[in-house]
């Protein structure tokens, strides 16, 4: 825009510096005319300068308006991409705002993940400290059942073995006492049966 009031002011100058220095000109043959009015062919000649003059004045004025108004279009079309410009430099500006909001917001997130991913890998060695921990005591546990359950199997064989040693001493006895038993009713029988005798022959 600058530029253009610049080019116009430079037209406009050139414009009155050319009108003046054609009536100074204008001026300066008139008077010379004057001064030489017997020379008609002289005159001709000059008025011929003149109109030439004139007509290159002309085709200046022509050039420097078909000049300003390409210099205008210029302008027009450079202010239209400039206003493109500036919405698309604030659309980008604003998408680039809002991307910023959302990396923040991201960043915050991971710093959240992190802290608790730390705390949970912190939790977790502190679980398989634990672990580790309750396995040694299980493993201990478990070895002294397993030994426990072993001497707790011997003794109830050795005390089965016992049992079983005197069931057969019983069994033994007690088939010794069957047999003295069936001797002795035996024994009773024939007793018995020689007191009936007995008593009966005294009868």
């Amino acid at each position: 825009m600058e530029e253009l009031s610049n080019t116009q002011l430079q037209m406009s100058n050139i414009q009155e510096k050319s009108s003046l220095e054609f009536e100074i000109r204008a001026k300066s043959d008139l008077k010379n005319q004057k001064q030489t009015h017997n020379n008609d062919q002289s005159i001709k000649a000059e008025i011929s300068r003149y109109q030439k003059l004139l007509s290159d004045y002309e085709k200046t004025i022509s050039d420097q308006s078909s000049e300003l108004e390409k210099l205008k279009q210029e302008h027009e079309t450079t202010s239209r991409h400039f206003a493109t410009l500036e919405l698309a430099f604030s659309d980008v500006l604003q998408k680039y705002d809002r991307s910023k909001i959302i990396v923040d917001g991201f960043k915050s997130n991971e710093e959240a993940l992190t802290q608790n991913l730390q705390i949970a890998e912190e939790k977790l060695k502190q679980n398989e400290a634990k672990y580790e921990s309750l396995k040694t005591y299980a493993k201990s546990q478990i070895e002294k059942c397993n030994i426990e359950i072993l001497n707790v199997r011997d003794k109830y064989e050795y005390e089965s073995s016992k049992l079983r040693a005197l069931i057969k001493r019983l069994e033994i006895k007690c088939s010794s006492l069957e047999t003295s038993l069936n001797q002795k009713t035996e024994e009773c029988q024939q007793l018995s049966a020689l007191c009936d005798d007995i008593t009966g022959k005294q009868v």
